[in-house]
């Protein structure tokens, strides 16, 4: 750590790491005399390998003018041949050759960063209402997490896939970047001689309530939509879907909409069911409380 002024302190950490003998999975050949048509079965070897290299950048103020500021910064790396003990458990069943390049992880995050702004009085506000009074807004953002892209053609969630063509190399594609705003207000009352302090407070998560897509399509890259519906052979099984559903006599063939209250379309029922709530990351979220201190 080293003090660049009166009041600033900047810490930089560089680190590296190498990790090997990871378990993965594998096929091997055996000798089965009580069934000879099984001959193969899946055993778990030391085979992975990767490393972690990075950056981390930390930047605290103390506090002036009622104004404390921190923030941190990360530059990292995480590649290996595989990210999970199975990882590799398709490729292994297949007969395929198994992979000794290293590509980024699952988890790999080139870039986090987080600032943190917290203002507040002691006993010293411009009106005495504003006395152990204060404000945190913390803002976090960072690189989308890698996945394989796979081609639209086979990326959806309504027939089954056999087969898988992918369209880049091992985690070469990244889901959206993600940013979130938080603020916490609070204020403390002292009680009862200072011996016991009451503080209320108002969380908000995600202040402006924005969609961060975290869990995404492997085809499109998105949360809210696969791009199969796109396809040729998309289209051909929506208008399928739509014949089918037009000789219903039920006059509500499809779910109402909990926006507009009326029957989905069959294009509509599909986008809603593409669009899962969980390849979102937190919404607003707003918790009161108190907490009591003695």
């Amino acid at each position: 750590t080293t003090e660049v002024s009166d009041g600033i302190g900047v810490r930089l950490n560089a680190y590296y790491k190498e990790t090997k003998d990871l378990l993965n999975e594998r096929l091997t050949d055996i000798e089965n005399t009580s069934n000879p048509l099984v001959t193969q079965m899946a055993v778990m070897q030391n085979l992975d390998f990767g490393f972690v290299r990075g950056i981390d950048l930390s930047i605290n103020t103390r506090r002036v003018n009622n104004l404390q500021t921190s923030a941190t910064f990360s530059f990292q790396t995480a590649q290996a041949t595989g990210s999970t003990d199975r990882g590799n458990s398709r490729i292994s069943w297949l007969n395929g050759e198994l992979p000794r390049s290293i590509n980024p992880v699952n988890t790999d995050q080139p870039f986090t960063g987080n600032i943190n702004l917290d203002y507040r009085f002691a006993n010293d506000g411009p009106l005495e209402i504003l006395n152990n009074f204060g404000a945190n807004f913390l803002t976090t953002f960072y690189t989308g997490r890698p996945f394989t892209k796979y081609a639209e053609t086979v990326s959806n969630p309504f027939t089954a896939q056999t087969s898988i063509p992918v369209e880049s190399v091992i985690n070469g594609a990244r889901a959206p970047f993600v940013f979130r705003a938080d603020l916490r207000l609070d204020k403390t009352f002292r009680l009862m001689d200072d011996k016991l302090g009451v503080n209320v407070y108002l969380d908000i998560r995600n202040i402006f309530n924005i969609k961060n897509e975290i869990n995404v399509y492997q085809g499109s890259g998105r949360a809210d939509r696969s791009g199969w519906l796109g396809t040729d052979e998309g289209k051909s099984w929506l208008s399928g879907q739509i014949s089918s559903n037009a000789i219903r006599t039920n006059p509500y063939p499809y779910p109402l909409s909990p926006v507009t209250g009326k029957a989905f379309t069959a294009q509509e029922a599909a986008e809603f069911y593409e669009n899962n709530p969980t390849g979102y990351g937190l919404p607003r979220q707003i918790t009161a409380g108190i907490r009591i201190d003695f």
